[in-house]
């Protein structure tokens, strides 16, 4: 064999496995249910919950038939009520993302626009909206900056502590953004900058507790006398590290990297304009915690 003919030879090679490997992540990353499938988890013995769980997971493709003589066939194969009715509503949320069920417990369905605790200890009321709150002060703020110097820039809502509290050191809260009633829900800040569609959008203070306030600080203000800048942006040391996954279209689940401890936080969004700041606040209170 040549040296041409080995060198395409290799080439062509490397071409195919690029294409193979490209083509594989796909398949391992998704997987398809299908009633076979949930007839063979029930025959093997898996409970409800891990075939359930296994439905709402974003990792899979839903492909069920709930027809009634498809209902029929899957109980007489031993699929149980519970499974069942499950795939009769993962079925549904598939065919419309954007059903918007507020009564349901169930955070995998479209809730009304904004944030909410999940308390996974309460099946009945798991899920708590947290609305949405404002400053009621701005210290530092641009009618007050021309000055010599430096000041810093805080913002401080009434009240030592938010309406919802949580027991729990490490919470868990979801994040719906139906497009649909985003503006009816209000998480589109006073109509005047882009809507939100992503937590990413958002910044999560630890705050602290002042003359009977929730304050943190928001930006410095550097004054000569006769002009000022400011520096906006929420100091390092109040935001709290978090991390978030997406369900599904316009719900995501977010949850903190390590333990809380007992105090007063908020979620933050400024949009374009940092006078006009909406907070979500909430608090924790572990006085009945039990690692």
């Amino acid at each position: 064999m040549n040296t041409t003919r080995f060198k395409s030879l290799i080439l062509s090679f490397a071409v195919f496995l690029m294409l193979a490997l490209s083509n594989l992540n796909p398949l391992i990353a998704q997987e398809t249910l299908t009633n076979g499938t949930i007839i063979k988890m029930s025959k093997a013995g898996l409970g409800d919950s891990v075939i359930i769980k296994k439905m709402q997971s974003p990792k899979v493709v839903i492909k069920f038939n709930t027809s009634i003589d498809s209902i029929i066939y899957l109980k007489e194969h031993g699929v149980s009520n519970g499974v069942i009715a499950s795939m009769q509503d993962v079925t549904a949320l598939s065919a419309n993302d954007a059903i918007v069920n507020e009564h349901s417990s169930d955070p995998i369905f479209m809730h009304p626009s904004g944030i909410y605790y999940y308390n996974q200890k309460n099946e009945k009321g798991a899920l708590q909206k947290i609305e949405e709150n404002v400053p009621s002060s701005v210290n530092g703020s641009r009618e007050s900056v021309y000055f010599f110097g430096e000041t810093t820039r805080s913002y401080c809502m009434n009240g030592e502590s938010a309406n919802i509290q949580v027991n729990d050191s490490l919470p868990v809260f979801y994040f719906y953004f139906d497009e649909d009633t985003l503006n009816k829900n209000k998480l589109n800040y006073d109509n005047r900058a882009h809507q939100i569609t992503s937590p990413n959008m958002f910044t999560l203070v630890n705050l602290s507790i002042k003359n009977h306030s929730r304050c943190f600080e928001g930006g410095k203000a550097t004054g000569t006398g006769f002009t000022h800048e400011s520096a906006v942006g929420i100091s390092d040391k109040n935001k709290v590290d978090f991390k978030w996954e997406k369900i599904r279209q316009g719900i995501f689940k977010l949850y903190l990297l390590k333990p809380m401890f007992k105090g007063e936080y908020a979620f933050t969004y400024a949009g374009n304009d940092r006078s006009g700041m909406l907070l979500y606040d909430w608090g924790i209170d572990l006085r009945d915690y039990r690692k």
